[in-house]
């Protein structure tokens, strides 16, 4: 298994910035949440390009909801190094997975990486890379021999769940922090 985190030289103050903005105990939520996201997706992206080098055309899977701007990050960094990236949102895994060199299945957090890893074995894509903005560590013997690229791993575990803090294994929900503020107001 490879998992590829971003390199300190990354951790720039605006990246750290952004990072403690999508961690969970932060209580950001809402438009600064998703920017920090979509701009997090963009570091990660650079580093995937640095270390996939001879990839011309790419197939990104974003997973929904949280998937979406983390996703979309990784699609506009990924295309200004000259990429070609076609973005899907069929978790059925319907796509012509042949004309691609490489097959990308993202989303927001990895806790499990289950139903990435369904998505995955169901395309059946010889170079595939699963990633996150954010790993938790407790997930990593589920992804053997999967190539995983994330920003950060995280020590927490907790299932999300409608509320603000994080309590008896449960945690503020990355799509409900990125789309919908109400429950944190």
């Amino acid at each position: 298994m490879a998992i590829k985190t971003i390199g300190e030289e990354e951790l720039t103050a605006p990246v750290k910035d952004a990072i403690s903005v999508c961690r969970s105990d932060s209580g950001i939520c809402g438009t600064r949440l998703r920017a920090a996201h979509q701009y997090l997706g963009g570091i990660l992206a650079d580093r995937i390009g640095q270390q996939n080098s001879g990839i011309k055309k790419t197939a990104l899977m974003i997973m929904m909801r949280a998937g979406l701007l983390f996703g979309l990050g990784l699609a506009d960094g990924l295309e200004k190094r000259g990429l070609a990236v076609d973005i899907f949102f069929d978790t059925e895994g319907r796509l012509p997975a042949a004309d691609y060199d490489l097959m990308i299945v993202a989303d927001g957090v990895i806790r499990t990486g289950e139903k990435m890893r369904v998505l995955a074995d169901r395309i059946r894509h010889p170079n595939t890379i699963l990633a996150a903005n954010v790993l938790d560590e407790s997930g990593i013997p589920e992804l053997d021999g999967r190539k995983v690229y994330a920003v950060r791993i995280s020590k927490n575990s907790f299932i999300g769940a409608a509320q603000k803090t994080v309590a008896d294994g449960k945690g503020p929900d990355t799509g409900d922090r990125l789309f919908s503020s109400d429950f944190l107001a």
